[in-house]
């Protein structure tokens, strides 16, 4: 859901920032209403996309146009939202008033008691409502997301984003009308303040300002030189190899070698980077199965999207005849007690990444 929301909020932004003229052009109209489709499918994927409510505010300061056209241009969006949640939210159909109250507090709540307030959610299948408990999830620091990009992010790619940064300064300084870049750029420091202040934090949140860092990267780079461009970019992707080879398959456990790589990322970042090294995890467990039983594995959330042949829970499990245990900063000592012993070891760039453990009941 977070890739989906991300999708949805790039286009969304894009589609505005190509509006600025409103209604003075049937063209500019039509880039006003997929802003407000994809804006309707990034608020209601997931509670985090109401961050996004303040991007129609400024395409609206920022639009070239009268003010009977912004008015137009609010009438429309207003419509286009209203419409695109109706057609895509069944529940709506039968009872919209009653389904839309009932809607506004589920998001709400996500955005606020779960988000914000970092309350933990139980979610139940089959229709029935979730349940949101008092207790409050573990609390990452205000510069969690600052340290993030730190340590996931390579130098060049910091390098890039620290001149990016100046170049959007530079922009809006100089008034050079560049207006994607300038509500790209405003459009990150949302997300990232509201986000910052937030109890509930992940790596995943995250990402979804990865487009708009990554498109003011790359309208920076085509304003310098194509010749420096490619050349920059060569030692970029050479100063990559190394660690790439280290970690090879798993790309995406990558870490900034200059905050000590790998290691130091997941070290930092628990439980890592979600679904690196989850199908050698399930290779080793199938190779334990019996043909005449079933069996059940808890501690990896990832294998439950690839497995059908055991059943699996998120949480660590004593009961459970598989215990999948996260490596590089629990250690290796054997869970639940001496019922369990160590199996196998998945290891990513020369560190052990996850341990298995089968309880000798199976």
């Amino acid at each position: 859901l977070t890739g989906y929301l991300l999708v949805c909020s790039f286009l969304s932004v894009y589609h505005f920032t190509q509006s600025k003229k409103l209604f003075t052009q049937v063209r500019k109209r039509l880039f006003l209403v997929l802003g407000a489709i994809f804006f309707t499918l990034a608020f209601l994927t997931k509670s985090l996309g109401i961050i996004f409510l303040p991007i129609p505010i400024l395409t609206l300061i920022l639009a070239s146009a009268s003010p009977r056209s912004r008015v137009l241009a609010v009438a429309l969006f207003t419509l286009v939202v209203g419409f695109s949640t109706y057609l895509v939210v069944p529940a709506l159909w039968r009872s919209p008033l009653h389904s839309a109250r009932s809607l506004y507090t589920k998001i709400s709540a996500g955005a606020i008691e779960i988000g914000y307030m970092g309350k933990k959610d139980i979610g139940f299948a089959g229709g029935k409502e979730n349940v949101i408990l008092d207790e409050v999830s573990q609390n990452g620091s205000v510069d969690y997301y600052i340290k993030a990009l730190a340590y996931n992010l390579s130098p060049g790619t910091l390098l890039a984003l620290a001149a990016s940064l100046v170049y959007t300064a530079y922009l809006v300084s100089a008034k050079r009308g560049d207006k994607p870049v300038i509500l790209s750029g405003i459009t990150v420091l949302v997300f990232l303040g509201v986000m910052s202040i937030s109890n509930k934090k992940g790596l995943r949140y995250g990402a979804v300002f990865y487009p708009f860092l990554f498109y003011i990267m790359a309208r920076l780079l085509t304003a310098i030189k194509s010749n420096i461009t490619l050349g920059m970019l060569f030692v970029h992707f050479l100063l990559l190899i190394p660690q790439y080879v280290q970690i090879y398959p798993y790309f995406y456990a990558y870490g900034n070698p200059l905050m000590g790589g790998t290691r130091a990322r997941v070290q930092v970042f628990t439980p890592g980077a979600l679904g690196v090294g989850t199908y050698a995890v399930h290779q080793a467990i199938l190779k334990q199965l019996k043909p005449d039983k079933q069996a059940t594995v808890s501690g990896n959330k990832s294998l439950k999207v690839m497995s059908s042949e055991f059943e699996v829970s998120s949480s660590e499990s004593c009961t459970s005849d598989f215990i999948v245990k996260y490596g590089l900063n629990l250690g290796r000592d054997a869970p639940c007690g001496a019922s369990f012993k160590l199996i196998s070891t998945v290891t990513v760039g020369n560190y052990p990444y996850w341990y298995i453990y089968k309880n000798d009941g199976y």
